[in-house]
């Protein structure tokens, strides 16, 4: 008998694609296929994850998107 997870995607099945949920109300272009992850200070990490999951996920992508943005301008 067969050994190991037959299903060779098994995040892109049915099953899976049905649980995703947008958690942003606010329109976003292309995103990319992987996340960015990056440990913070204890203090800046408590204040984020203090915020409703909605606002945490806008605020960081707005950050993170804004501060891009204005280092690319400059270069």
């Amino acid at each position: 008998m067969a050994k190991g997870n037959r299903n060779p995607k098994p995040k892109d099945s049915a099953f899976h694609q049905t649980k995703r949920v947008a958690i942003s109300d606010r329109s976003l272009g292309e995103l990319a296929k992987k996340p960015v992850s990056v440990k913070l200070e204890v203090d800046v990490d408590e204040y984020i994850r203090g915020l409703p999951q909605k606002d945490r996920v806008t605020f960081l992508r707005e950050s993170i998107t804004n501060a891009a943005r204005a280092k690319m301008a400059n270069q």
